[in-house]
């Protein structure tokens, strides 16, 4: 991620056609998501994929492939296992 966002800032400065009237991220918020001085910068990252995923969806965005995307996630073995429940949808049974 943190390379991502940084070529991604160079790249909306350097490109004309996708220029913005700001850099993606700014120093402060870089800091926030990476310094290993911040203590919740894992909070932080996560913070912003779900902010991300929110206007995406404000934004009506549906990508092509999504359901051939969303089948090959469900297939991966999940990283955290007590969550596993919680995506069957047990979590309505609470």
């Amino acid at each position: 991620m943190r390379h991502w966002l940084m070529r991604r800032n160079l790249d909306a400065l350097l490109n004309s056609k996708t220029r913005s009237r700001g850099p993606l991220v700014t120093d402060d918020q870089f800091r926030l998501l990476f310094d290993p001085e911040v203590e919740n910068a894992w909070f932080h990252r996560q913070l912003l994929f779900v902010s991300v995923v929110q206007r995406l969806h404000e934004l009506g965005f549906k990508p092509a492939d999504g359901e051939r995307i969303a089948a090959a996630m469900a297939d991966e073995v999940p990283d955290y296992p007590e969550d596993a429940g919680y995506m069957k949808g047990e979590e309505s049974q609470r």
